[in-house]
């Protein structure tokens, strides 16, 4: 479908009001696909409207309940709007459906860090950076995780991998 194709150019390039506008819209036509719906979580995710996100990813999961990034975007989402214990429930069944997703390691990785788990933080970064070992903001966190519990040439390496593969990094942070 045109349109549908048309919302996910549109996420991919960063117009992510006008991707979640189509997403809205063909959301009424195609309530059924489940594409339709993790589409939605991502754009309104990435406009930070994540109660609304929450609900998109709801309904993707309950269409295709072994899309694992879907039930990764729903973990982010539920984190963002501060339901901790819902979220890592979340990520938990992400990681039975898919063991090796990089998304949601990196995403359970936040949790931790933001619970200040630090030691699971960086096991969660670690096995993120395996499965997608390109993704700069991977290597970010890791860095600051490492940073935060006092391993220096270890941060020290994981920034500078995140800078050979995002060279716009001008200052080390998290998310």
């Amino acid at each position: 479908d045109i349109l549908e194709l048309l919302a996910r150019a549109y996420l991919i390039n960063g117009q992510h009001r006008d991707s979640a506008e189509l997403f809205k819209r063909l959301s009424l036509s195609r309530a059924e696909s489940f594409e339709i719906w993790y589409g939605l979580g991502a754009a309104l995710s990435r406009l930070e409207e994540f109660a609304e996100a929450v609900a998109a990813f709801e309904n993707a999961v309950e269409l295709n309940a072994l899309h694992a990034e879907s039930w990764s975007g729903l973990g982010r989402a539920l984190h963002a709007c501060g339901r901790i214990e819902e979220a890592r429930s979340t990520l938990d069944t992400a990681l039975k459906v898919s063991p090796e997703c990089s998304e949601t390691w990196y995403n359970l990785g936040l949790i931790e860090s933001d619970q200040g788990r630090l030691a699971e933080a960086v096991g969660c970064f670690e096995k993120a950076a395996k499965a997608n070992p390109q993704f700069a903001p991977i290597w970010n966190n890791l860095g600051t995780v490492l940073l935060r519990s006092g391993k220096l040439k270890e941060s020290r390496r994981a920034y500078e991998t995140a800078l050979e593969l995002k060279p716009d990094y001008n200052t080390p942070r998290h998310g």
